[in-house]
């Protein structure tokens, strides 16, 4: 019998699509990645290494869109083909996602992944988009649907249902809803403005408490820094990413500047992360 993430991979993916994991311990701070065929990661090694990391505490993510065969990393340079449009519901998520389903203005969704108590994620299969009008209607969208905004660009990767969500105490078993295989247009979407939104209404993505972190070195840069690494690791855009590290650091001289070179030196870091982490597992 194919485990739940087999199938979700099935279904998402060609057999010869080329896609990203991103693998992340958050006690320990480690952090991997993995590129190869939709094929052989839904393959019972794959999916028993898996399991294995997860029962190890990481949280186990996957690219919603493919990459280019030749592909060493998942930057929007490497985006092959936009196959899907998503949301990720962290806030009031039942009532969100209820709103959602009764929107006669959209297609229905194609997948329900429950990640944790009360919140979601959801995915149309999708064709005909470019990277730029999928991010335009990733971003416009997260907003009317009063979705996370940080989940917005094409390079993003969410949880994959079948294994368990460690932020909880039992953890959470990350579970799949399938409502239908169709696939929809640009067309079957609405017209939404995409305007930028401003930094303040960003700023709650990072730690705004005065006080000392309890965690790592025990200051708020330090915590700053963490939150950046873990954003960045997770496909967020780094000038998103700057905006709301400067929304959050107005304590600052100078906010931008402050910002600007935190995440500029996890981007760096990150780069230097040894190639190993980028290739398949044997």
């Amino acid at each position: 019998m194919r485990t739940i993430a087999a199938q979700y991979l099935s279904r998402l993916f060609e057999p010869d699509d080329t896609i990203a994991l991103t693998l992340i311990n958050k006690t320990t701070s480690e952090a991997l990645q993995r590129i190869a065929v939709a094929f052989d990661i839904a393959s019972d090694r794959w999916q028993n290494w898996l399991r294995f990391k997860n029962s190890r505490g990481f949280e186990i993510y996957c690219t919603m869109n493919t990459l280019a065969p030749t592909a060493r990393n998942r930057n929007k340079a490497d985006i092959q083909d936009i196959r899907h449009i998503y949301l990720d519901f962290d806030t009031d998520g039942t009532a969100a996602l209820a709103r959602l389903r009764l929107r006669s203005d959209l297609p229905p969704p194609n997948y329900i992944v429950n990640t944790s108590p009360g919140k979601f994620q959801i995915a149309w299969r999708v064709n005909n988009f470019t990277l730029l009008t999928a991010e335009q209607l990733l971003r416009a969208l997260a907003r009317d649907a009063d979705a996370d905004i940080a989940a917005t660009d094409a390079t993003r990767v969410l949880r994959l249902p079948g294994f368990y969500n460690h932020k909880y105490a039992p953890p959470f078993f990350v579970t799949l809803e399938t409502i239908h295989t169709e696939t929809a247009t640009r067309e079957a979407f609405p017209t939404l403005p995409d305007s930028e939104l401003t930094c303040p209404a960003l700023a709650p993505r990072f730690n705004v408490s005065t006080q000392a972190s309890t965690s790592g070195d025990g200051s708020r840069s330090g915590e700053d820094w963490r939150t950046t690494l873990s954003r960045l690791r997770l496909g967020a855009d780094p000038n998103i990413v700057i905006r709301d590290l400067a929304a959050a650091r107005a304590d600052k001289p100078k906010p931008l500047d402050y910002a600007t070179r935190t995440v500029r030196r996890a981007q760096s870091l990150i780069q230097q992360t040894p190639t190993s982490l980028y290739t398949t597992h044997h």
